[in-house]
């Protein structure tokens, strides 16, 4: 650069290019999420503190660690709508390996829905489709209370694959 700029101002626009760099590099953890009490510990914050029910989708690498993570879906006090295609895009578009979905219940419950193990075997099947595998979804309800539904209700999923 200082060819093109004086010494100062190459520093300055040096400075300029590592900050831009670093602002959109995708943010990892030195933590990968193996294990449910880690993914809650990355999701809590996300949750915390919402009276109405929210949806996230956290993007993994090849190691389980977080690249991104965002809210994808924002509903009332009991229920979240959402598309599977608004929670796979940012997968795709961070090149993930796998993702974890979590939501709250401002209810104070963190028990599944029904429903919440209907999504979640839908959004199973469409991560295979995908080749974006579903880790976990987490149940949150307080800053100690979850349920991991992969830990508790994975093999009964597939009573919901035909319906």
């Amino acid at each position: 650069l200082e060819r093109f700029f004086p010494a100062r101002q190459a520093k300055v626009v040096h400075a300029a290019l590592r900050l831009g760099r670093a602002a959109v590099a995708p943010v990892t953890s030195k933590r990968p999420l193996n294990e449910p009490a880690a993914a809650f510990a990355h999701l809590y914050p996300h949750l915390a503190g919402l009276e109405t029910e929210a949806l996230v989708v956290v993007c993994l690498n090849a190691n389980n660690r977080p690249i991104f993570t965002d809210v994808v879906a924002r509903g009332t006090t009991n229920s979240v709508a959402h598309r599977a295609a608004d929670i796979f895009a940012p997968a795709v578009r961070h090149r993930a390996v796998a993702i974890i979905l979590g939501h709250n219940h401002p209810s104070g419950s963190p028990e599944p829905s029904h429903q919440d193990r209907m999504i979640t075997c839908r959004i199973r099947k469409c991560g295979e489709i995908l080749d974006l595998p579903l880790v976990d979804h987490l149940v949150v309800a307080g800053p100690e209370s979850y349920t991991s539904i992969r830990d508790t209700y994975w093999p009964s999923l597939d009573q919901f694959e035909d319906r």
